[in-house]
């Protein structure tokens, strides 16, 4: 089962912890296979095989910090703990490549330059 959650408008270090505790309790949602929260879309099924997909949209993300990776790559890590891949679509360019400065390429859906 594969769900989609959206980042807010602003990510940084001001908004943090309110602004990844919805998309935490999404994540742990998906992992145990329950329905997605209040405010998080069932997603289409994508025929990949094997366990469960969060994909988080950053298409509304307009403020970020370095912060905001760092919560990123903590959202990721923690699927992985619980057997959730995270899949980051949409994200800002300049949320790539501050990214990308930390060696986070594919983390990110960045190429390697």
């Amino acid at each position: 089962m594969s769900a989609f959650a959206a980042l807010p408008e602003r990510l940084d270090l001001t908004t943090l912890p309110a602004a990844l505790d919805p998309l935490l309790v999404a994540l742990r949602r998906q992992a145990q296979g329950r329905e997605p929260a209040p405010g998080i879309e069932p997603a289409p099924a994508t025929g990949m095989p094997g366990g469960e997909l969060l994909r988080i949209r950053g298409s509304s993300l307009r403020h970020f910090d370095s912060a905001a990776v760092a919560a990123l790559v903590a959202l990721i890590r923690e699927g992985s703990n619980l057997g959730v891949r995270v899949q980051l679509e949409h994200l800002p360019e300049g949320l790539i490549s501050l990214a990308s400065v930390y060696g986070l390429h594919a983390e990110f859906g960045a190429p390697r330059a």
